[in-house]
């Protein structure tokens, strides 16, 4: 059978052999990348020793996983693996002013990359993790009670690759942390909160699965903050590492993600910031008239002061979200940079999450006396009349230990003997310690929904986080999905919600078997069940069943193309050129040529100029 092209036409038959890519690191790298064909970055594997910053940035994708194994955590005698996945700490249409002696200019963030994860096994931990494009990694792990920063990458001294921790929590922190003080109770009642909080409500809709609430903010910061760092880079690095961590904390407990929207950093010297306040108060006045005036119309649900002055701690406004009269809160003493020799991060962690969970509705836990169900505070760290209380044990406002993460962020407890080592950064879901801690995240969790009902254009809420699932096949055969969307060979992509289950069932074709899945998401050969917590790639390959009776083979040839069809059928070649027929069968094969090429003729057992021909 041969075709050959009409016209000019070019009608070449080719055969394209599959062909598998396989992208391996090298042996020193110690990265491996499981396979994929969708258009994600593929997932990431990595080890601690080996980790660099290159990879970090530039092969996961948002949304997508990595895994870095052989952690050594400083003290901790067996090594962990962390399971983390890349998120977004900026808005895409972030903006950064510089106000230096030019004037005014407007840049944007470096396109760092963030990840947050646990350790694995221990789904009460928290690890974050950054890269920057300087090379640069940093981060915090907390388990329990204790907290590791992670440091690597030559800008921060280091080698190229590989991370190094030190233990922060019992190295120096409880020594050296200031006495945060938060002077909320200094507002007078009637300023204490947002006048907008008295306004009628709108329904709550229920999150879906994979859905969470998108808080911007905006970020104010004084002169004294910038020469921390006397980098424009530096400085937003840093505040991307601050709010990274507590945009985890929130998403964690209460389904909100802190999105920095703007960052406003003042280079050159004192004098040339407005700020003249001398206390925290006066700090959070000036820093509200300063905005109502001339930033009215920036876009945030909150805007925050981070100061680098020793004002002793921070004040904000209860119940503020999305009200721009009122949407203000002040973390003072600021000192951290994601360092080992510099246990601060945590210290900055919880004055901006204690302050900013004002904003979120939350007064102190010593001050939550009939809130959710319950007589009681929450622990009573702090007295009413000022004088330093007593660490809460479980379940029990008393019988505490010292420097075991008893107190949680909206706490007073670390006032107590040994300072910041009776804080665990939470708010109080599924921590043990003080009489119903949760209702912290209750509080800050229902608010935040309240707030984006009444304000769906301030606070949004994100279609459901989804991931592509690719199904690919080899050889004759087909796949379907349930929940329905994949049908393969039509339609072999869909997108599902985020941890949605996939069952995946491969059909052959009458003239092949299945002989199993491949990809990395499932093996076997029975169904593939498929859970979406990040892009998947499958792929069924189906082989061709051995040729029963006496075979009929057909041969294109020629320089055009087309197809041959059987009656009975059985050949159709295009793919299926061979076929097994009971003997002195006739068999009718009917010759279609593609668009550009014409039909010449049969040879072999037919030999014939005819479109059909019987064999």
């Amino acid at each position: 059978m041969k075709y050959k092209p009409t016209g000019n036409a070019i009608g070449k038959c080719l055969l394209k052999s599959a062909i598998a890519l396989l992208c391996m690191a090298s042996a020193t790298s110690g990265i491996v990348l499981a396979a994929s064909t969708t258009n994600t970055l593929p997932q990431l594997t990595t080890t601690m020793q080996t980790v660099d910053a290159s990879a970090l940035l530039k092969r996961v994708s948002i949304g997508n996983k990595m895994t870095i194994n052989n952690v050594e955590l400083d003290g901790e005698e067996a090594n962990f693996s962390l399971n983390l996945q890349r998120f977004e700490v900026f808005k895409t249409n972030a903006v950064i002013t510089v106000h230096d002696a030019k004037g005014e200019q407007h840049i944007k963030p470096a396109l760092s990359a963030y990840y947050r994860g646990s350790i694995e096994g221990k789904p009460e931990s928290v690890a974050v993790l950054s890269a920057d494009p300087s090379g640069a990694m940093r981060g915090i792990v907390q388990l329990k009670d204790k907290f590791w920063v992670l440091t690597g990458g030559q800008a921060t001294g280091l080698s190229a690759s590989g991370l190094s921790s030190v233990e922060i929590q019992q190295s120096g922190l409880s020594d050296n942390a200031e006495a945060f003080r938060c002077d909320v109770d200094k507002l007078p009642k009637t300023l204490q909160s947002s006048p907008a909080r008295l306004k009628s409500n709108l329904p709550v809709k229920a999150l879906q699965a994979g859905q969470y609430y998108q808080v911007p903010v905006a970020i104010e910061t004084d002169a004294e903050f910038y020469s921390l760092f006397n980098s424009t880079d530096a400085a937003t690095a840093y505040i991307g590492n601050l709010f990274a961590y507590a945009s985890t904390i929130y998403k964690q407990e209460a389904s909100a993600e802190l999105l920095v929207g703007s960052i406003s950093l003042w280079t050159n010297g004192t004098s040339s910031d407005p700020w003249n306040h001398t206390d925290t108060l006066q700090g959070l006045k000036d820093f509200q008239d300063y905005w109502k005036t001339n930033k009215s119309n920036e876009p945030r649900a909150i805007a925050h002061f981070l100061s680098g002055r020793d004002l002793g701690g921070g004040i904000a406004y209860l119940g503020a979200l999305c009200d721009n009269s009122w949407s203000y809160g002040y973390s003072a003493n600021l000192r951290g940079n994601f360092s080992l020799p510099n246990p601060k991060p945590v210290w900055d962690i919880k004055v901006v999450a204690h302050e900013i969970g004002h904003n979120f509705d939350s007064g102190h836990t010593h001050d939550y006396q009939n809130i959710g169900g319950d007589s009681h505070a929450v622990d009573a760290c702090y007295n009413s009349n000022g004088a330093t209380g007593v660490l809460p044990g479980i379940n029990s406002l008393s019988g505490g230990t010292a420097g075991t993460g008893a107190g949680t962020i909206m706490s007073y407890c670390h006032q107590n003997s040994p300072g910041m080592a009776n804080i665990s950064l939470t708010f109080g879901k599924n921590h043990l310690f003080g009489i119903k801690a949760y209702r912290v995240s209750d509080v800050i969790s229902s608010y935040v929904a309240q707030e984006a009902a009444n304000n769906p254009s301030c606070i949004t809420t994100p279609g459901t986080e989804t991931f592509a699932l690719n199904v690919n096949t080899t050889g004759n055969g087909s796949v379907i999905s349930n929940p329905s969307g994949i049908d393969c060979g039509n339609d072999c992509s869909e997108s599902y919600a985020k941890n949605t289950q996939i069952t995946l069932t491969a059909t052959p074709g009458s003239d092949s078997n299945f002989s199993g899945w491949g990809g990395g998401a499932c093996t076997g050969i029975g169904s593939c069940i498929v859970t979406m917590d990040a892009a998947k790639s499958v792929t069924a390959s189906f082989t061709l069943n051995p040729v029963v009776g006496t075979p009929l083979t057909i041969t294109k040839a020629g320089d055009g193309t087309g197809k041959v069809t059987s009656a009975p059928t059985g050949i159709d070649c295009g793919s299926t050129c061979e076929a097994g027929y009971t003997a002195n069968a006739s068999v009718k094969l009917t010759a279609t040529p593609d668009a550009d090429s014409t039909f010449v003729g049969w040879t072999g057992d037919c030999k014939s100029t005819a479109l059909t021909a019987f064999s």
